[in-house]
């Protein structure tokens, strides 16, 4: 089943978690939440606050972005392994160009 977003809501699957950190099995615990992801898919966009105009998105689908930590709701019978959000996209933090590829800070 693939889910259309309503509105400037964006479906995001997150990255998966680091499973080891050079020669160490992280348990599940320890294993960060990863900020990172790409677009599964977008809604349309939204009316302006006056209703005046209708206000399109800007991201599309494949392109990589940033997320908070905290936020966004959680499809859990889209994905059981609960990889897959949904985020406003005045919530996302970032677009990311396409050489990045993990920029979640390391210890």
């Amino acid at each position: 089943m693939k889910l259309q977003p309503l509105e400037d809501r964006v479906l995001i699957l997150r990255d998966p978690p680091v499973k080891a950190k050079g020669q160490i099995l992280l348990p599940d615990q320890a294993q960060e939440v990863q900020l990172t992801g790409t677009i599964l898919s977008v809604g349309p966009g939204l009316w302006s606050p006056d209703g005046t105009r209708f206000l399109p998105t800007f991201l599309n689908p494949d392109q990589r972005v940033m997320m908070p930590v905290q936020g966004g709701e959680v499809l859990w019978g889209e994905d059981p392994t609960g990889r897959t959000v949904m985020f406003r996209q005045s919530q996302l933090l970032a677009v990311l160009p396409e050489k990045v590829k993990d920029p979640s800070p390391r210890n």
